[in-house]
């Protein structure tokens, strides 16, 4: 049974929060499950997470459609339409080696291009891995924390009900963040965020500071797909 104040779990016959005392409803217990049961429930609501990995698809399909496209039209060039257009250019007072010299320049630059765009596809792949590596629950963060130290990452969970402090001098938030297995505090500075309701899913995005995890951005769920809760 999942403690609404502190994020606590306690067993599901339990009245009393094992860590903080606090009364504990028969509704708290859709929040204690499993590791696995908890994975599932956030995929289906994380729509915003597969609209990126789809994106991310499309995105890596387009790219590689495209460089298909321009190798294409080098090999064209260099090996057709080039040698083609500098001959007959060549019959009208070009140097006899005009036509040589045309074919090695647009081989090498063909040369050129080629090699860009091999190295290039693993950059983009190593970017596009990073991102979907970079999400991650509650309990997945803190248990990666020393892995993504300095590092940016997105957090999800559900806000532990009373734990949100807003202070109106330093435009600052802090509150905790559970995915049910573990908990953790975040601090956000900027505009106040809407979190007013209670059991709200929120997806951070920051990095930890020792056992802080520090946010630039909050999104939060509404309904069936995640917005954005200030704009900086």
């Amino acid at each position: 049974m999942y403690c609404s104040r502190c994020g606590a779990l306690n067993p599901d016959e339990s009245s009393y929060c094992a860590k903080c005392g606090n009364v504990l409803k028969a509704d708290n217990q859709i929040l204690s499950i499993s590791r696995n049961e908890k994975k599932g429930t956030f995929e289906q609501f994380d729509i915003i997470s597969e609209d990126v990995e789809k994106l991310g698809f499309f995105y890596k399909l387009g790219f590689y459609i495209e460089g298909f496209f321009v190798l294409l039209i080098f090999s064209i060039y260099t090996f057709l339409i080039g040698p083609i257009i500098v001959y007959f250019w060549g019959k009208r007072g070009w140097p006899k080696n005009s036509l040589v010299k045309a074919v090695l320049y647009s081989r090498v630059i063909f040369t050129i291009s080629l090699l860009l765009f091999i190295l290039f596809v693993p950059f983009s792949l190593l970017a596009f891995n990073g991102t979907e590596q970079n999400q991650f629950e509650v309990s997945e963060a803190i248990g990666s924390k020393e892995k993504v130290a300095g590092k940016i990452i997105s957090v999800n969970g559900s806000l532990v009900n009373n734990t949100d402090q807003w202070d109106k001098f330093n435009n600052t938030l802090q509150f905790k963040m559970t995915d049910g297995l573990s908990t953790i505090n975040v601090v956000y500075e900027g505009e106040k965020p809407d979190i007013q309701n209670k059991d709200i899913q929120i997806r951070t995005t920051g990095k930890f500071e020792g056992n802080i995890f520090k946010a630039q951005d909050i999104w939060i769920m509404s309904y069936s797909r995640y917005y954005k809760t200030t704009e900086k």
